[in-house]
Formats: structure tokens, sequence, C-alpha cells
């Protein structure tokens, strides 16, 4: 089944994953490494203190967005090395705080 709502299609595919993007958006740990992967590819090493959370928590976090397809990652030698998938990505989120709010971010 496809619905056209405001000029955009919308399939039951499509609606469970918009809900697991969003729901990955909604932490503002996640929120944090998105705005850190805005200026390049970062080791998940340097994670931990940037967004005061575990080494442990923050694996999971960025499992969580590997999952909803919001960021990759490559190996280098031990490493993991994290990048957005999409680089338009953060200036999205800007876009829809601002849609929201009706003001700039800060």
């Amino acid at each position: 089944m496809m619905a056209i709502i405001h000029g955009f299609e919308l399939s039951k595919k499509m609606l469970p994953e918009l809900a697991r993007i969003f729901r990955a958006l909604s932490s503002p740990i996640r929120l944090k490494i998105l705005f850190y992967l805005s200026d390049g590819e970062h080791c998940a090493c340097e994670f931990p203190p940037l967004v005061g959370a575990s080494q442990p928590n923050t694996s999971r976090n960025l499992d969580i967005l590997k999952k909803a397809g919001l960021v990759k990652y490559r190996r280098d030698g031990q490493k993991l090395i994290y990048a957005l998938n999409e680089p338009s990505l953060v200036p999205w989120i800007h876009k829809l705080y601002q849609a929201i709010h009706g003001t700039e971010s800060k």
C-alpha cells in the first residue's frame, strides 16, 4: 500500500524505517556523536570523553546509529573509524530544529 501525503509517497516499509531513524536521533549522546562526525571521520575511541559516556555505552550508541543507516565505519588495524553515512545529515537536523522552533539553533 502506498499513500501520498503532501506530495510524499509513504509506503508500509518506509514508516517503520523512518521511526527507527527518529528513535536513533532521540538520544543526546547519539546527536553529539553525529555532530562530532560532521567535521569528518573519528575513531570510536575518541567519543567517550567527547560525549561524556563510558566506552560500552558509546559503542552501543554507535551501533544504534549504524543500524539506523546514519553512520558507517571502517577498520584501521585495531581501530574502528566512523563517518556520517550522509554528509547533509547534520544540516538537516539543524533545519528540523529551526522548522519546529522557528529560530536559529545556537
